[in-house]
C-alpha cells in the first residue's frame, strides 16, 4: 500500500529531502478508472492530483497543495509506506534493514518502512533529541555512539539517507516499470578530499615560557622516556626566541604538512583557531591574547588556507558564550580575513539544540557533526546539507559538514584491532563517497603529525584515499 499524507508540512519536508538530496523529478501516474494519481515535483513543490482536473493544474504550473488535507491514495500495489508523520517505531523501522554492500537493494522487510519519516528522523538528529539524559552522556555530555539507533542497528557506517532514497527509487522502478532508478541522487562532489584540521595546539607548548619549556623537556625525558628529545625541544626554544621563526616547530610543520595535502587533492585545508580559552588546559595553550599565536597567524595568512571558529569548551548549550566568541573574530580580521563557520571543541554539542543555537547566530556553516567514538555517518548521509528544525518545520540558512574520519577516534580503533583493521575501514567509507560522488571529509590534528606512528597512520589514510579504485 502506498499512502501520502498531505498537509502544508508534508510539502515543506518532501520538497527539502527532494532539493537537497535529489536531482531529477518523480512522476507517477496511477489509473483507476478515470481517476489519476500524479506525484510531479516541480519548483520547490511536491503536487498531488487525483483527476484530469488537478492534472491540468499541474501541468499549467499552478501550485494546488492547498486542496488536499487528508490520505489522498490508498491503493493496494506494493507495500511502500511513504509517511511524514515522525510518531512511529523507529527501532521496528530500523530493524527490518539490512546491509548488503554487494547488492542493489536491501532486503524485502525495507518496503514496510516509512522512508521519508525514517530520512527526517535522522537528518534532524532526533535520536538524539529524545535521549538528551545524562545516562547517554559520556563524561564530556556528548551522546555516546553507542546509544546510536544507527550503532544499534549496526549501519553507522553507512550513509543510510542516500541507501534509503536508492532502495525507494528502485521499488518505485519495479511498482511502475520504469526504464531507470527515478531517483537520481545529487552529486555532491566539490573537492573530492575535503581535509580539515583543529588547531587545537598550534605551536610547540614550550614556546609558552619558561616554565612550560622546563615542564615540556621534564615530560621528553621522564614520560617519553627519550633522551634526545629534550635537546631537540631546547634546540627549537633557543631558535625561535632567536629569529622568531617556526621553521622546526613540529607542530607548526605539521600544519604545513595538511596543507600540502589539501592542495595535492586541489583543495584548500580549512584550520579551526580556538579564540577563547574557558578551561585550561583542556582548550589547548593558545587564544587571541597570545602573542605567539598571534605571530603565527600572520605567518599563516600569506599560506593558502581559510579558517573556522573552534569554539570553546564552554561554549555548550551556551548561545551567549559563544556569540561572544564569534564576535573575536573582529579583533583579528585585519590578519585572518577568510574565516567563517564552526566547529565546536571535544565535538562537544547537544544535537539539533547545537544547530538551532547556530541558526540563531546566523552562522553559516557547521562541522561538528561526528561521534567522538566511533568512524561513521553520524545523521545517515556523506555530504552537506541544509538544517531542518522540525519544530518550527522550516529549512534553515546552516550549512551541515558532517565529518567522516577524524584522526582520534581512528587512532583509538587502530590500538584495538590494528593498523590493517583501521584503513579497512576507512576504505569502506571512502568507498560509499565515491559511489554517491560525495566528498570525504577528513579531521586531522596538526598535534597529531608530531607522533612519528600517528603521521604514518595519516600517511596511509592519505594514500588510501588517493590511491581508491573500484
Amino acid at each position: 500500500m502506498i499512502e501520502f499524507y498531505v498537509c502544508d508540512e508534508l510539502f515543506n519536508e518532501y520538497s527539502y529531502i527532494f532539493d537537497e538530496f535529489i536531482n531529477s523529478s518523480i512522476v507517477l501516474k496511477l489509473t483507476k478508472g478515470d481517476s489519476y494519481f500524479l506525484c510531479i515535483k516541480t519548483g520547490k513543490t511536491l503536487n498531488l492530483a487525483l483527476d484530469d482536473r488537478y492534472l491540468k493544474s499541474i501541468v499549467a504550473g499552478d501550485d494546488i497543495s492547498s486542496h488536499f488535507h487528508e490520505v489522498l491514495v490508498k491503493k493496494d500495489i506494493s507495500s511502500v509506506v511513504v509517511s511524514h508523520d515522525l510518531d512511529f517505531d523507529v527501532e521496528k523501522s530500523f530493524s527490518v534493514l539490512v546491509s548488503d554492500r554487494t547488492s542493489t537493494y536491501w532486503n524485502d522487510g525495507f518496503v514496510n518502512t516509512p522512508i521519508f519519516s525514517l530520512i527526517l528522523y535522522l537528518l534532524c538528529i532526533l535520536d538524539e533529541k529524545y535521549r538528551n539524559q545524562k545516562c547517554y552522556q559520556d563524561s564530556h555530555e556528548r551522546f555516546d555512539a553507542k546509544f546510536s539507533i544507527l550503532t544499534i542497528k549496526n549501519v553507522i557506517k553507512e550513509p543510510v539517507v542516500y541507501n534509503l532514497l536508492r532502495m525507494f527509487g528502485y521499488i518505485l522502478q519495479l511498482e511502475f516499470s520504469f526504464s531507470t532508478n527515478p531517483i537520481n541522487i545529487k552529486r555532491k562532489v566539490t573537492k573530492g578530499l575535503r581535509l580539515t584540521a583543529d588547531l587545537d595546539i598550534p605551536f610547540s607548548p614550550a614556546l609558552n615560557g619558561s616554565t612550560r619549556l622546563f615542564r615540556r623537556l621534564a615530560g621528553d625525558l621522564i614520560l617519553r622516556r627519550n633522551p634526545i628529545k629534550p635537546f631537540v625541544t631546547l634546540f627549537h626554544y633557543v631558535f625561535y626566541k632567536l629569529t622568531g621563526s617556526f621553521r622546526f616547530d613540529e607542530y607548526v610543520n605539521g600544519i604545513h604538512l595538511l596543507k600540502d595535502v589539501a592542495i595535492r587533492n586541489d583543495n584548500i585545508l580549512k584550520c579551526y583557531l580556538i579564540l577563547n580559552r574557558t578551561i585550561k588546559p583542556i582548550d589547548g595553550d593558545s587564544d587571541v591574547n597570545n602573542e605567539i599565536f598571534i605571530a603565527l597567524l600572520k605567518l599563516l595568512n600569506s599560506e593558502k588556507l581559510t579558517y573556522g571558529v573552534h569554539a570553546s569548551y564552554k561554549t555548550l548549550a551556551n548561545p551567549t558564550l559563544l556569540k561572544y566568541e564569534l564576535s573575536l573574530v573582529d579583533g583579528i580580521s585585519n590578519i585572518v580575513s577568510n574565516i567563517d563557520g564552526v566547529r565546536s571543541h571535544f565535538l562537544r554539542a547537544h544535537f539539533p539544540c547545537h544547530f538551532d543555537i547556530l541558526s540563531e547566530l546566523n552562522v553559516i556553516e557547521d562541522s561538528t557533526l561526528y561521534f567522538h567514538n566511533e568512524i561513521g555517518f553520524r545523521s545517515g548521509v556523506n555530504s552537506p546539507y541544509y538544517y531542518y528544525n522540525i519544530d518550527r518545520r522550516i529549512k534553515t540558512e546552516l550549512i551541515v559538514n558532517p565529518i567522516h574520519v577524524m584522526d582520534g577516534t581512528l587512532i583509538n580503533y587502530i590500538k584495538e584491532h590494528g593498523v590493517n583493521a583501521g584503513v579497512e575501514i576507512v576504505i569502506d567509507i571512502i568507498r560509499f563517497c565515491k559511489h554517491y560522488n560525495t566528498d570525504f571529509d577528513l579531521l586531522w590534528h596538526n598535534s597529531s603529525l608530531s607522533n612519528n606512528k600517528e603521521r604514518l597512520i595519516f600517511n596511509s589514510v592519505v594514500n588510501a584515499y588517493e590511491n581508491f579504485s573500484y
